[in-house]
């Protein structure tokens, strides 16, 4: 009987996965993007999902274990867009405060990514930087080294994906939007184990990501916003009042992503219900300030 896939699917393994696609995209993939633009970063995705796939031969995965992809019901993907839409508002919040506390910081690195992508046409960026991405990088973080991290328990298991996606983009000012959208995405798949959902809600908010950016960048009127934008705290406090629906949204989206197979529904209503309160309590404070 041969135990090699059973050794390797360890957290150890899962980071030296990690560490591996760091060191290729500091490299390589920097290297590309710096000489092809928007088709070295084609290139770079494809280069996570050649890591992905040669670490699972490596290790002795089967790729249908690994790589799972199935049939999602109706009520499923509706979850993952309702769930979305819940975490686009915290990363919303999160990157408000960011803009807050750091704006020069980043607005140069928005105006960057916004420079860089709008080189070639709009279905290309769509094709790069939303489907390419929602594959290939979900092959890596939700596929192959969540996988090795099976053994931890779900809240840290969450939690460490979180982190590990957040440091994958590489940039101090968008660690913690996608960390929050790591969590997310890593929720999902351990609740439905179907990493085309994952993928489906990679692309939804990389697509909507692309698409304000190049719409804004586009027109006289968003470089004037652009060039204009500040963020108060009365701003910052109508973001967290919006955001307070997010507690709600995410209980129902977790309803129908498990098909309401959770017995503490009602508990986890009121607690929803009592974080919303809460978070927009704290916007309304921040408006009066």
């Amino acid at each position: 009987m041969n135990d090699k896939p059973d050794n390797f699917r360890k957290p150890v393994w899962g980071i030296i996965v990690f560490i591996s696609a760091i060191a290729a995209l500091l490299s390589a993939g920097s290297f590309m993007q710096r000489q092809w633009g928007m088709t070295g970063l084609a290139a770079t995705e494809i280069m996570l999902l050649a890591v992905s796939l040669l670490f699972a031969k490596l290790y002795g995965f089967d790729f249908k274990d690994v790589f799972r992809i199935k049939e999602a019901k109706s009520g499923q993907i509706a979850g993952v867009i309702v769930m979305w839409f819940a975490f686009f508002l915290i990363s919303a919040v999160v990157s408000n405060a960011l803009y807050y506390f750091f704006p020069n910081a980043v607005q140069n690195t928005s105006n960057s990514m916004a420079a860089f992508m709008n080189t070639v046409s709009f279905p290309t960026i769509i094709i790069i930087a939303a489907l390419l991405p929602a594959v290939c990088e979900e092959a890596l973080c939700r596929g192959l080294i969540q996988y090795t991290f099976y053994k931890i328990r779900p809240f840290w298991r969450i939690c460490a994906m979180s982190v590990i996606f957040g440091l994958l983009h590489a940039n101090i000012y968008r660690f913690f939007p996608t960390a929050v959208l790591g969590a997310a995405l890593s929720y999902i798949m351990m609740k439905t184990d179907n990493l085309a959902l994952a993928s489906l809600f990679h692309f939804i908010n990389n697509f909507f990501a692309c698409a304000a950016s190049y719409l804004l960048s586009d027109t006289a009127l968003g470089q004037q916003a652009g060039a204009a934008a500040t963020i108060t705290l009365s701003s910052l406090g109508a973001v967290v009042v919006f955001a307070s629906l997010s507690p709600i949204l995410i209980y129902f989206a977790s309803g129908l992503i498990n098909e309401n197979k959770n017995n503490n529904r009602k508990r986890l209503l009121l607690a929803a219900v009592a974080l919303s309160l809460l978070t927009a309590a704290i916007g309304i404070y921040l408006i009066r300030i």
